[in-house]
């Protein structure tokens, strides 16, 4: 199994989390097609106020990947800690985020897009004297390009 991602630039709540209006979205087989989606909340610090089990229309630019298999991915973000270890705070609602399923929000997307932003640099040059973990900077790319386009009023989704 792996971690798949997508991010989603601009997600306007359409309904809640009301059974009578989620079993009537279930029961319509357009509503994936018509842009919209429905949001999980693992963690609410990272959420910035998504509603678990809404339903959200997304719009706008949108992003995904594949994070890796679990261990992968738990073995970049470890890497990822490494490098920011002596930093101040940098990744931290990444790195203490669940690996299985969830959704991190705008503002948390905005902080995250800044930190991946200040620290490619260093990113770039933790990759090249570790070349052991060389898919490294590529998924680092493709966090910081979901953090940039969710930063916009929309969310990060762990799949």
């Amino acid at each position: 199994m792996s971690l798949d991602v997508v991010a989603y630039e601009e997600a306007v709540l359409i309904v809640p989390a009301s059974e009578e209006e989620a079993s009537r979205i279930r029961d319509d087989a357009d509503w994936m097609r018509d842009g919209v989606r429905r949001v999980w909340v693992s963690s609410t610090r990272q959420a910035d106020g998504l509603v678990s089990g809404g339903y959200y229309r997304v719009s706008g630019q949108s992003v995904s990947f594949c994070a890796g298999s679990y261990a992968n991915y738990g073995a970049w973000r470890s890497h990822l800690a490494q490098m920011a270890e002596d930093g101040p705070s940098a990744f931290e609602e990444l790195i203490n985020f669940s690996d299985c399923c969830g959704v991190i929000g705008p503002q948390t997307s905005a902080k995250l897009a800044a930190d991946f932003a200040a620290w490619q640099g260093r990113a770039e040059a933790y990759a090249r004297l570790n070349p052991v973990v060389a898919f490294w900077i590529e998924k680092y790319n493709d966090w910081r390009a979901a953090f940039e386009i969710a930063a916009h009023g929309g969310y990060v989704d762990f799949l």
